[in-house]
C-alpha cells in the first residue's frame, strides 16, 4: 500500500492540476454561453453548460475547494429546471449565468498562488491497457514449490517425492536432521516434511523442527510422517509447530492436498477496477485511492471505448460517472448490459447527482450502487470491496465445477472463444486439448465412486499445478477435461500434455488395501488450422477418439489433410 504521505502528495498534485486547468474550463463555459446568447432556442448549450458545471462542482468538492464548489453548484441549479424544457432562455437567466462565470473567474484567480510558477506537469491520464489480457500475456510456467524431505528411510520418501513432482512440487531429500537444519538455514523452503523417529545418535524430528522455527524469522510449514501415531506423539508434533501429521505409508493425494493448503498464496489476485469519468483529475483521484488499497485500476475518459476496454482489461467492477459527453452513465450502463458476458459485472455510479429520483432511475438499468461526490476514501474503498468480493464468490459458484474446482463446461468454452478472438487480433496461435481418463467406469465399478472422485481431483490438481499460468483448465464433463493453451503451437501443446500424461501414470491410488494406477488419453487441435472454437472442439474430440482406439494412454493429433477436410 502506498505510504499516506506519498498518496497525499499525489492527490495534492492532482488538485494543483485541476486548479491550473480551471481557466481553460471557464473559457469553454464562456463559449457555450455565447452560443446560447446567439441562439437562445438551441438546447445543446444548456445541456453542455449543466454538465460542465456539474463536473466542476463534483471535482472541486473532492479537492476541498468550497468556493469553486458553491459557485459551480449555483450555475448547475440555474440550468437544472431547463434541461427538459425546449423554451429559449430569458435575458435575466443569461445575466445570472454570466455572473456565475465572473465569480468563478475571480475565485480561480485567487487560487493562482497555490500553483507553482510553471504549474504542475499534467499527468498522462489517457487510457492504457496494462496487459493484452492476463492469460495471454503471461506465458510463464508455474514455479514449482520447494519441499524438503527428511527421513532416514530413503526408500520410502523417494517414490513419494517423485509423485509429488507430478503435483508441482520440487523435492530435496535429506537423511539426517542436521543436514535438514543446514539446508533450511541456507535456503528457506515452502514446506518441510520430516519423520519423527531417527536412528540413535540423532535428534528426533520434533526437536529439530523446534530449533529450525526458532532460527527462522518466518516459520516454515511442517508436516510430520511417522510409523508411530499414538496420541502422545501427535500432541508433541502439534506443540512443536507441525501443521499436519500422516501415518506411514502416506497417500500422495492426501499429502499434495495438505501441501496445497499450507503453501497457498495468502492474498487473492488484486481487484481490477475500471474508472469511467470524463474528468481526468477526478478519475485519477479515485484511482489513487483504490490503488492505495491494493487494487489495480485503469481510467477511461472516452465512453465510446468502453467495450474495447472491458474486453482487454477484465474488470471486476466499473466505477462510473453519471454525466459525460456523448452519453450519460445510464445509457452507457444499458450498452454494457446488452452484452451477455457483462450482465453480472458490478456497476457503481460515482456522481455529484443528489436527486434521489435520478439516482433511482439510473440504478434501474442494473447498477449495484450510487455514491455521491465527494466521498470519503474509506467509504469508496469499502463499497468497492464489498461489491467485488461478493461478485467473485458468485462468479466462482457459477463458473467452477464443484468437485474439482476447475472451470465448468460453459466457462471453458467461453474462454476458448475469447482466446481465439485475442489470437486472431494479435496473429498468435492457440492450442486446445481434450483429455479423458482411461477406463474410468472400471475404476468406479471396482473401487467405488468416492475413489473415482479422488482420481478426478488428482488429475485436476496435476493440470492446475503443472501447466502454465496462462493456460486455462476445465472439466468438460464426467471424466473429460479440456485445456486452452494460448500462444502454444501444436508441437508445444503435445509436448506439455505428454509430460503430464507420463507423470500422472506414476501416481499411485489406494482403495483399502488395494493399490492401482490410472492413465488418460488426449486429443490436441490447433488454431489457426481450425479457425473457430467449434472446429477446435470437434477436431480435438476426434483426435481423442483416435487415441482411445490406438490403445489409450497417449496423446494424438489429426493430420493436416484431415483437419482441412473437417474444418
Amino acid at each position: 500500500m502506498t505510504k499516506p504521505s506519498a498518496l497525499h502528495e499525489r492527490i495534492a498534485k492532482l488538485r494543483q492540476t485541476f486548479i491550473s486547468q480551471l481557466p481553460e474550463r471557464l473559457a469553454t463555459l464562456e463559449d457555450w454561453l455565447d452560443q446560447l446568447r446567439r441562439n437562445p432556442h438551441d438546447h445543446r448549450p444548456k445541456i453542455e453548460l449543466h454538465r460542465l458545471f456539474h463536473t466542476i462542482k463534483g471535482t472541486s468538492s473532492s479537492f476541498q475547494l468550497p468556493e469553486i464548489h458553491a459557485t459551480a453548484l449555483a450555475g448547475q441549479q440555474l440550468l437544472t429546471p431547463l434541461l427538459d424544457k425546449p423554451e429559449p432562455l430569458e435575458s435575466p437567466l443569461l445575466e445570472s449565468l454570466q455572473k456565475v462565470l465572473q465569480k468563478l473567474s475571480r475565485v480561480t484567480t485567487a487560487l493562482a498562488d497555490e500553483i507553482p510558477r510553471k504549474g504542475p506537469t499534467p499527468q498522462d491520464t489517457s487510457f492504457q491497457i496494462d496487459s493484452i489480457g492476463e492469460y495471454v500475456a503471461n506465458q510463464e510456467r508455474i514455479t514449482p514449490k520447494l519441499v524438503y524431505f527428511c527421513d532416514d528411510e530413503q526408500c520410502h520418501v523417494q517414490p513419494l517425492a517423485m509423485q509429488l513432482s507430478c503435483f508441482g512440487y520440487q523435492s530435496e531429500l535429506f537423511e539426517s536432521p542436521q543436514a535438514l537444519y543446514e539446508a533450511v538455514v541456507k535456503k528457506r523452503p515452502d514446506a518441510v516434511i520430516l519423520d519423527i523417529i531417527f536412528p540413535e545418535g540423532h535428534v528426533n524430528g520434533i526437536e529439530i523442527l523446534t530449533t529450525i522455527q526458532e532460527k527462522l524469522e518466518q516459520r516454515v510449514p511442517a508436516v510430520f510422517l511417522s510409523g508411530h501415531y499414538d496420541f502422545s506423539t501427535r500432541l508433541k508434533a502439534v506443540q512443536a509447530g507441525g501443521a499436519a501429521f500422516f501415518p506411514k505409508p502416506v497417500k500422495v493425494i492426501d499429502l499434495a492436498e495438505t501441501l496445497d493448503n499450507l503453501t497457498a498464496e495468502a492474498k487473492p489476485p488484486p481487484f481490477r477496477i475500471l474508472v469511467v469519468d470524463d474528468d481526468p483529475e477526478m478519475a485519477r483521484y479515485h484511482s489513487l485511492i483504490l490503488e492505495d488499497a491494493g487494487m489495480i485500476t485503469t481510467t477511461l475518459h472516452d465512453p465510446t471505448r468502453i467495450l474495447e476496454v472491458l474486453h482487454d482489461f477484465h474488470a471486476d467492477l466499473i466505477l462510473m460517472d453519471m454525466y459525460m459527453p456523448l452519453c450519460n452513465g445510464q445509457d452507457l450502463a444499458k450498452v454494457i448490459r446488452q452484452i451477455p458476458d457483462y450482465l453480472s459485472l458490478p456497476i457503481v455510479y460515482l456522481s455529484g447527482e443528489t436527486n434521489s429520483g435520478k439516482q433511482f432511475s439510473a440504478m434501474r438499468v442494473g447498477a449495484e450502487d450510487f455514491l455521491t461526490k465527494p466521498i470519503q476514501p474509506e467509504q469508496l474503498v469499502s463499497t468497492v470491496l464489498v461489491r467485488v468480493e461478493r461478485m467473485r464468490v458468485l462468479r466462482s459458484l457459477m463458473t467452477r465445477d464443484s468437485l474439482t474446482g476447475l472451470y465448468n463446461h460453459t466457462s471453458i468454452k467461453q474462454f476458448l472463444t475469447g482466446a481465439i478472438a485475442s489470437a486472431s487480433r494479435h496473429k498468435l496461435p492457440v492450442c486446445f486439448a481434450m483429455l479423458d481418463v482411461d477406463r474410468f467406469k472400471s475404476v468406479n465399478d471396482t473401487y467405488g465412486h468416492p475413489v473415482g472422485d479422488q482420481v478426478l481431483v488428482a488429475l485436476s490438481r496435476v493440470l492446475r499445478k503443472r501447466l502454465r499460468n496462462s493456460d486455462l483448465v476445465g472439466r468438460y464433463g464426467g471424466e473429460e477435461f479440456a485445456v486452452v493453451m494460448p500462444e502454444a503451437t501444436l508441437a508445444q501443446g503435445v509436448k506439455i500434455i505428454n509430460e503430464l500424461r507420463e507423470d500422472f501414470a506414476k501416481v499411485r491410488f489406494f482403495a483399502g488395501n488395494q493399490e492401482f494406477n490410472v492413465t488418460f488419453s488426449c486429443g490436441v487441435a490447433f488454431y489457426p488450422e481450425c479457425p473457430t472454437a467449434e472446429n477446435l472442439c470437434e477436431i480435438a474430440d476426434k483426435a481423442l477418439y483416435k487415441a482411445k482406439h490406438a490403445g489409450r494412454n497417449q496423446v494424438m493429433t489429426i493430420s493436416h489433410q484431415e483437419i482441412s477436410h473437417d474444418c
